[in-house]
Parts: structure tokens; C-alpha cells; sequence
């Protein structure tokens, strides 16, 4: 391998920002895990056979209706119990979140249009909040271009879920990654304009796009073609890339978050092949990782109620015997050697200066298991400044080896465009990761605010605190701020803003009061100040029911259960469709001959 030094410049890119730091990866690549299995919403046996395959990641099935089975009535036990499991074992948890309860919607259980957005909203604040810093990557729905999985239009599902769910997430937990639109990957099912759409519609949202593809056969090959070639021919349906291309996507953080083969389709054997010819195409070890930055394989465990989905790496209970994909995806875990970073934070002033140089922190973490050193190669991929941003920066200690499991500090320096004539503060929400000297994304990214201008934002001297009453009675929260000019306020209630002045007052005030408090109005609350510089938010501060039969269990109870008991999964909660994936994919194969190009 060669080695050389790079030279610090400044740059200066429409888009997307790429600075180069100045130290390299010195093997072929490092040992790191972006592998993962769905394991839909499993018992402890099942997470310790997650432990023994070895991956980093475990899929689950977050079911709306499981966690709110009546409105403002929340049963949080059976993940509470599985998300403890989970962290206890040092798994990384990916939660996708679907299926409307009975109660939220005028279509049918599961896969109806909730009658609210704002019921959405709120459950995907309340699981975000809740498992705060221990889920990391939310799910917007699964599979919605299915009618199995979604009644609505895709416009439905962008506006609705994919947006709002992302926002409240976000609102909860500032560090979550949102992910989506986890399509199928069917023409029949239009997935091609769903992802058009889709991506390009909430491209400032989103953290991750996701995807589901599965071979028309038992090859790898096919999922990569699906991936990366479109074909020669007009009508020809396109690959993943191009798609992502035109949405203006391609280049950021990609998983495939479902891919397999039943292991009665072609056998264990090309079960296991299949498993070992995608991760070798895709994180070949002379070329490191390609664009799929994580890979999740469905799935870990077959469903005995289901016997004719035999996508599972093991068999059935009771006896779960492990099949051979299971002994070829653990030992392809431990030989594989991968490219991997995740950038922990982002630090500087409040306000940056406009047309000076300002200096960001930017801490980053080896996740894998070769030393980095200096030279040349891994870079820091900033994503949201426009074009007359400049940005310069290095290594904080360029003389110091980065060691498996270490921490960084990268200094960057930012200069805002000098101010407009008005001197406004200006607002930009931009995300960070790690890149490879090619420049291709790496690891997990971080999404960040940045403000430039002259003014000091206001600041909150008095936060607002936790109220504890009794059902029925009135609730008080308030903030006390500081700042240049006249302040405006508002407040929010698990991320979404109060409008209703019939059950509260005070929505526009720096004090806020919820009048005859009753379980929907459980939750958090925050305030936001504004000012001519800009606004910031306070703490959140919880509201906490006592007394009275408040028909279910108080935001942050839950019984937790003595042992584990059966619970449903997507495959199961949602109705059953008319053909299998196995006969869609078949006849998806078919239509591929004859079927025009979108576009």
C-alpha cells in the first residue's frame, strides 16, 4: 500500500464537504460488525443465539399496537424486558416501528391509515424518549408500497409517517437515527417511484435510507444486479443506485435491511452460499467495504406457526437447530474484514461568526479492530453547507496512533459567508460521518445544527421542572429566559407543538398550564425561546400522573413480565397476503421482461 501526506486545504463544495484529516486505515481494512439479523421481537434464548452468530445488530419488530393497545393506555413490558436483554448482551438495536392499532384507525388493524397523524407522532416520541440512547436507529414502517403493510398512498406514507415519525424521533432523541422507507423491492409494488418520492421528499429527515431486496432465485449475484445494474434496455427496471442517484442520495448512509434466501427453496447449502457470496461481493476484503454501509439478513429464527416461510438461519422451536447459513454468516463475522467509524459528537460555540474562521470539535470513535495511523485516507464527510461555506481542519493530535475502541478529537474550522445586509441569524441542520480516502461514506453518521450571525441566542436561566399531580388536576410548567429584545415562547408536547387553548393555556407564555390533567396529557414538555438572534429549547420536563383509575399504566410504567411469553411479529400481526414473496418475487421476474421503465 502506498503512503502519502496530504496537504491541509481549504474547501469549498456545493453540497457535501469532504475534509481530509490526515490519517489512514494500515491493514486492508478493520474488523468491524455493520452485520446484522432480523430477529422480529424475541425471547432471551433468541438474543443469546444472536450473541453466538456474533453480529453487531439486531433488527426488531416495534408493533404500535402492542405498546399503545388502547389510546393514552401504554403496556411498555415486553420491550422494556427485550430492549434490557438486548443492551446486556451488547446488541445494537434497529427498531422498526408499524402497525396501526384497531383504535387509531378507520381501516383495518395494522396496516390502516391512522385517523391522527398526530396519534403517530406520538407514539414515535414516546418509544424514542423512553428507550432514549439505547435504541439507536428507528424504522419509519415496513415494507408500506405493500398492501399487506399499508393502505394508504405513498403520499400518505411520506406526509403521515415517514416525515412526522422521523420529527418526533428526532424531538425525542437528538442522537437516534431515522431510517426508511424500507420498501420491498418489487416492481410490481412500484418500489422504484416509492423511493423516488420517498427519499427526495424527505432527504432533510432521513439519517439512512433502507431497503429490502431478495433474489428472484437462490444467487447473490441477482441482489447485486438489482443493486447496481439496471440493465441495457429502455425498459429495463432500474437499479438501487441510479435510483438513489436522481433522489440525490447516493453516496450517503445506505442499509439493506433485508435480503435471504429459505433455506427449502434451494437447500441448506445454497442458503449458506447465498450468505457468503453477498457479504464477500459487497465487503470483499481487498477493497473494503462498497455503498451498503450496514447488511441485515432476514432472518435468525424460523416461526413454527408459519411453517412455509423458511427464510430462518435456524430452525423452529422447540428445538431451534442451527442450520449451515448459521455456521457460514458466523464464521464470514469473524474473518470479514470491514471499514468502520462513528462519529460521537459535535461541539462549538452557539453562534458562529459570520466571514470569520470558527473552530468545531468533532469526537470520533475507532470501532474496529487495526490501529489508525496518520497519512492519508480517512476523512470527515460534512453534509448541508452550501457553496460559500469554507472549511478547513486536521487531526487534533497528528502524531498520535488511534487505537481499536479509542476516541478522537478532529479540529475543523468553519467560516459562514459574511452576513446579509439584515444581520439575521441564520439556522442549518447539516450531517457528519467518517469517510474513506475515496471519499465513500463511513460508519454511522450524526446529525448537527449549526447558526451563524451576530447575535447571542437567548438563554434559558430557569428550566422548566417535572410536574407530579393528581388525576384531575391542573398542571404548571415554566421557564424563565434571557435575552436581547422582546422573547416569544411556545411549547411542545412529546415534539409536537400545543395548539389547543380549550385544554391549556399559556401555549405563547413563558408559563404554560394543563387544565384538569388526564393520561393524554402524559409526557414530555419543552419549551422554545425566541428572539430576533434565533431560538433554543429547554430541558424537557415530564408530566407524571397520580391517584384515580386512570385506566392503564401512567407514560413510564409498565408491568414487567415474569418470564417470557409468545408475542406476534410483523409476519404475523399484519393480514396474511394473498401470494407468498416467493411467488411476488417469481412473478416480479417475470414482469421485468416486459414491464416499461418508470422512467
Amino acid at each position: 500500500m502506498s503512503v502519502r501526506l496530504i496537504d491541509f486545504r481549504k474547501f469549498s463544495w456545493s453540497a457535501v464537504i469532504v475534509v481530509v484529516l490526515g490519517f489512514m486505515l494500515v491493514a486492508a481494512g478493520i474488523m468491524a460488525e455493520p452485520f446484522g439479523i432480523a430477529v422480529h421481537i424475541p425471547d432471551d434464548s433468541r438474543l443469546d443465539l444472536a450473541v453466538d452468530l456474533g453480529v453487531d445488530w439486531i433488527r426488531i419488530d416495534f408493533i404500535w399496537a402492542l405498546a399503545e393497545p388502547e389510546q393514552d393506555v401504554f403496556d411498555w413490558a415486553r420491550y422494556d424486558l427485550l430492549i434490557a436483554e438486548a443492551q446486556e448482551r451488547d446488541l445494537r438495536i434497529f427498531a422498526t416501528i408499524a402497525g396501526t392499532p384497531a383504535w387509531a384507525t378507520s381501516g383495518v388493524e395494522g396496516p390502516g391509515v391512522p385517523d391522527s397523524p398526530a396519534d403517530w407522532s406520538d407514539i414515535c416520541y414516546r418509544a424514542a424518549a423512553r428507550y432514549r440512547g439505547r435504541v439507536e436507529a428507528w424504522g419509519m414502517w415496513n415494507e408500506p408500497n405493500l398492501d399487506r403493510f399499508w393502505e394508504g398512498t405513498r403520499r400518505d406514507y411520506l406526509d403521515q409517517i415517514l416525515r412526522r415519525g422521523a420529527d418526533a424521533v428526532h424531538a425525542a432523541d437528538a442522537q437516534a437515527l431515522v431510517a426508511g422507507p424500507e420498501l420491498a423491492h418489487l416492481s410490481s409494488a412500484d418500489w422504484d417511484g416509492w423511493m423516488q418520492v420517498c427519499v427526495g421528499g424527505a432527504s432533510e429527515e432521513l439519517d439512512v435510507v433502507t431497503h429490502h431486496v431478495y433474489p428472484s432465485g437462490v444467487t447473490a449475484a441477482d441482489v447485486t444486479k438489482k443493486l447496481e445494474d439496471g440493465g441495457p434496455y429502455p425498459w429495463d427496471p432500474p437499479s438501487v443506485r441510479e435510483v438513489l442517484r436522481d433522489a440525490g442520495w447516493f453516496g450517503r448512509p445506505f442499509w439493506l435491511t433485508e435480503s435471504g434466501v429459505e433455506s427449502d427453496k434451494g437447500g441448506e447449502y445454497a442458503q449458506a452460499v447465498f450468505y457468503e457470496n453477498l457479504i464477500s461481493e459487497w465487503f470483499p476484503v481487498d477493497d473494503a467495504a462498497k455503498w451498503i454501509d450496514s447488511l441485515f439478513f432476514y432472518q435468525l429464527v424460523d416461526n413454527p406457526a408459519i411453517p412455509d416461510i423458511t427464510f430462518g438461519i435456524v430452525g423452529p422451536a422447540p428445538n431451534r437447530v442451527p442450520k449451515l447459513a448459521f455456521e457460514y454468516y458466523q464464521d464470514l463475522i469473524r474473518e470479514t474484514p470491514v471499514e468502520d467509524a462513528r462519529v460521537l459528537s459535535w461541539t462549538s460555540d452557539p453562534v458562529l461568526t459570520p466571514g470569520q474562521w470558527n473552530q468545531i470539535v468533532i469526537r470520533v470513535v475507532n470501532e474496529g479492530s487495526t490501529t489508525w495511523r496518520q497519512d492519508d485516507g480517512l476523512s470527515v464527510s460534512v453534509v448541508g453547507f452550501s457553496a460559500d461555506w469554507e472549511i478547513e481542519g486536521g487531526l487534533a493530535a497528528q502524531d498520535t496512533d488511534v487505537a481499536p475502541g479509542r476516541a478522537e478529537d478532529i479540529l475543523l474550522d468553519l467560516r459562514p459567508p459574511p452576513a446579509n445586509w439584515d444581520y439575521k441569524n441564520g439556522r442549518h441542520n447539516i450531517t457528519v460521518r467518517m469517510a474513506r480516502g475515496d471519499g465513500r461514506g463511513l460508519g454511522s453518521p450524526l446529525r448537527a445544527g449549526v447558526i451563524s450571525g451576530w447575535r447571542s441566542l437567548p438563554e434559558i436561566v430557569r428550566q422548566p421542572l417535572t410536574e407530579v399531580v393528581d388525576l384531575g388536576r391542573d398542571a404548571v410548567f415554566r421557564v424563565v429566559a434571557d435575552g436581547a429584545g422582546d422573547l416569544e415562547y411556545a411549547w411542545f408536547r412529546n415534539g409536537m407543538e400545543i395548539r389547543d387553548i380549550s385544554r391549556f393555556s399559556g401555549v405563547e407564555t413563558s408559563v404554560l398550564t394543563v387544565h384538569e390533567s388526564d393520561a393524554a396529557d402524559t409526557g414530555e414538555y419543552r419549551c422554545r425561546v425566541t428572539s430576533m438572534a434565533g431560538w433554543v429549547l429547554s430541558r424537557n420536563a415530564e408530566l407524571l400522573l397520580t391517584g384515580g383509575d386512570r385506566g392503564g399504566p401512567r407514560e413510564g410504567g409498565g408491568r414487567t413480565p415474569d418470564r417470557w411469553g409468545p408475542t406476534p411479529s410483523f409476519e404475523s400481526f399484519f393480514p396474511k397476503p394473498g401470494r407468498t414473496r416467493r411467488q411476488l418475487n417469481r412473478q416480479d421476474a417475470k414482469n421485468a421482461k416486459v414491464t416499461p421503465r418508470k422512467y
